[in-house]
């Protein structure tokens, strides 16, 4: 308990420091029962300045080298020499579960203005990679992490992997700078957590609308500048700015009553991941302030098993529900997609194999959700939709799951999966409308199965004609599988709002609203299917109606799926009996 007094003591005197020597009276640090080797006063610099040494802890369990955590503290960037101070909170945890620690100085505000301070950091990240067998260090995965201003300098390490310089306006940064002698060695990091930092210093102020004032700790590290004067400054000391795709994840802690740093700046800064299609996961504390609350055991456990997450390559769990005798699977982290639906042991969908050449494409698997017309965005998916995270939120027999912002595309896509019983489920879809335009867009599903089997509807025609072989039998048009042409073939059809899909002993039906081709959007239509080159996988595909939606509006489209056993031998008259018993 006295480590964590002084260490909240620490983070409330230095928000408000101005020293450039600050030196706090600073808790003891770990004990021996916590780390089994301690590397103290490492100049990761080769200058001999305190503001340019690290301690390198190695954990108990250590049994060869440790994957290392780098710690940053919070001073409002006004301490020195402060590394001390995230051993004794977030530090302890992390050598608890194996992970080596290495707790950095960088210099203050006072002594050196932006970009000093993330120049200290890379060169810091560097010299880890670097020299990490001197010091029985596993370089394969370097995390980061730190509160208040060292949360800042965190999350800036991971916007800007593989960064040199930033611009704004007239206002140039070298942010790599030249420390060190390890000038060419890699200052990346594979995953960030977020304590609290401030991340944007164009919207700090009056509920993250303004910069801050000529008095602000912003103030200080922008080289004694107004922040409200000098807004090319305030953008490139602002991480939230530089958020791109290949960003690594980050977890973000924030107290919802934190009188610092303004929550609303973790809030903006996860808007941004979201919108850059980069998995961010962003943890309110409900009652916690600038480290109260917040620093406690169960934020202490998810940020652990994050690291040891990103740090193993595991991957999120897929969910899955089940409906009788029929499991699906959706995979939150690849675009949401049904990645599997199984009828006790049979796969129904088709599964990635790896190819080469015109093969192998990683996505071409499961069922997925895009966008129509496709000439408002031509090839490939756009990933934000169709293979970026999900967000994710779980409940009985059902879970829904939410897309990011695209930086082109104006939509935010919700998918709704629910078991209805019986082999049925209902997945519903929403395109909301995230811009300031109204905009005109079709839902549209994508389910690939394998390359054999019998598709068929209820549609007089098909174009273009004789793509594939089909025929027209019992009232309904029939499409057997079980060519090989070295093309890619695709049909239209106008259908009576269901498609089915039989193949290994199951029976498969889409049921979803009926349109004509007049309501269908531009060049498409509302049943479609597409024949890959060597019918390695076939698309069955079906779209709702083509719409307008305001800004800020939404609109839904629901596909019921239903998975049922029936003889392999089943003729066409079966087939069609037994697909309108199923029909609502």
């Amino acid at each position: 308990m006295r480590k964590f007094v002084l260490s909240m003591a620490f983070l409330a005197i230095c928000t408000f420091v101005t020293a450039q020597n600050f030196t706090p009276m600073m808790p003891k640090g770990p004990s021996k029962d916590n780390y089994s080797k301690l590397f103290a006063d490492v100049n990761y610099v080769g200058d001999n300045i305190e503001s340019h040494n690290m301690d390198i802890y190695l954990p108990k369990s250590a049994n060869g080298k440790s994957k290392v955590i780098i710690l940053i503290y919070g001073s409002a960037w006004f301490a020195n020499n402060a590394k001390m101070a995230p051993v004794t909170t977030i530090g302890i945890p992390l050598l608890d579960a194996g992970f080596a620690v290495a707790t950095i100085n960088h210099r203050s505000s006072p002594e050196a203005p932006w970009p000093a301070q993330i120049q200290d950091v890379k060169a810091a990240i560097r010299f880890i990679r670097a020299e990490a067998d001197k010091y029985g260090l596993d370089n394969s995965f370097i995390g980061i992490t730190g509160f208040s201003s060292g949360g800042h300098l965190s999350t800036f390490a991971g916007t800007t992997n593989g960064v040199k310089t930033l611009t704004s306006g007239n206002v140039t940064v070298d942010i790599e700078g030249n420390l060190g002698k390890y000038t060419s060695t890699s200052s990346n990091v594979d995953a960030v957590v977020d304590w609290f930092g401030p991340v944007d210093m164009l919207r700090f102020a009056n509920g993250c609308t303004t910069p801050n004032d000529d008095k602000s700790p912003e103030a200080m590290l922008i080289g004694k500048k107004d922040p409200r004067a000098e807004l090319d400054w305030d953008r490139v000391v602002s991480p939230l700015y530089y958020v791109d795709k290949a960003d690594p994840e980050i977890l973000i802690f924030h107290g919802d009553k934190d009188n610092v740093v303004p929550c609303c700046q973790s809030i903006n800064l996860k808007e941004a991941y979201d919108k850059a299609g980069v998995k961010a996961e962003l943890v309110l504390v409900e009652g916690g302030g600038h480290g109260p609350v917040c620093f406690s055991e169960p934020y202490y456990k998810k940020m652990v098993e994050y690291f040891k997450k990103i740090s193993e390559g595991v991957k999120e769990p897929s969910y899955t529900l089940k409906s009788g005798d029929v499991v699906m699977t959706i995979d939150q982290s690849n675009g949401a997609k049904v990645t599997s639906l199984k009828l006790v042991d049979k796969e129904l969908l088709a599964q990635h194999v790896p190819a080469k050449g015109w093969q192998n494409n990683v996505n071409d698997y499961g069922s997925t959700f895009w966008p129509s017309p496709q000439t408002d965005w031509n090839w490939p998916p756009i990933k934000t939709y169709d293979n970026a995270p999900y967000s994710v939120k779980a409940g009985e027999n059902c879970v829904t799951m939410t897309s990011g912002k695209d930086d082109k595309y104006p939509y935010i896509f919700i998918k709704e999966f629910k078991s209805e019983g019986n082999g049925a489920f209902a997945i519903k879809y929403t395109i909301k409308n995230a811009s300031d335009k109204a905009v005109s867009v079709a839902p549209w599903e994508i389910t690939r199965v394998p390359g054999a089997g019998v598709i068929f509807f209820d549609a007089p025609s098909i174009r273009p004609e004789n793509v594939l072989p089909s025929e027209k039998k019992n009232g309904l048009t029939w499409l057997p599988f079980s060519e090989d042409k070295k093309e890619n073939r695709k049909i239209f059809a106008d259908a009576e709002g269901w498609l089915a899909f039989s193949n290994d002993g199951m029976l498969f039906v889409k049921q979803f609203d009926n349109i004509t081709t007049e309501k269908a959007a531009p060049k498409e239509d509302e049943v479609e299917i597409y024949v890959n080159r060597g019918t390695t996988y076939i698309e069955i595909e079906n779209q709702g109606a083509y719409e307008k939606i305001e800004p800020g509006k939404e609109i839904s489209w629901t596909v019921r799926w239903i998975l049922k056993p029936i003889d392999k031998s089943a003729n066409q008259s079966l087939l069609k009996s037994t697909v309108k018993k199923y029909l609502k």
